[in-house]
């Protein structure tokens, strides 16, 4: 739903403020290690990840491997995901 709609400019200084998107279905591990990695990223590498948000409802992904290794996915609920970003701009 987003191919080729997205994308980052160069920034002359301050970088890019980064936002995290975290989907409530996650278990309440995963989002602790979700976090404890953008924090990493945050203090390791100065990447300016400035906040999350958490969606509503679940995003409800599902994942496909195929033969050859690849992978693909399907979200079930679009605009959970959306409102969740809108929050974070």
């Amino acid at each position: 739903f987003a191919n080729g709609k997205l994308g980052l400019l160069p920034v002359t200084s301050g970088g890019h403020r980064i936002g995290l998107v975290l989907d409530s279905g996650m278990e309440e591990a995963l989002r602790t290690r979700q976090l404890q990695a953008a924090d990493a990223a945050r203090a390791t590498l100065g990447i300016n990840v400035h906040a999350y948000s958490l969606t509503d409802e679940p995003v409800g992904v599902s994942l496909v491997m195929g033969a050859n290794g690849n992978s693909r996915g399907n979200i079930d609920n679009v605009d959970t995901l959306l409102e969740a970003g809108r929050r974070l701009v």
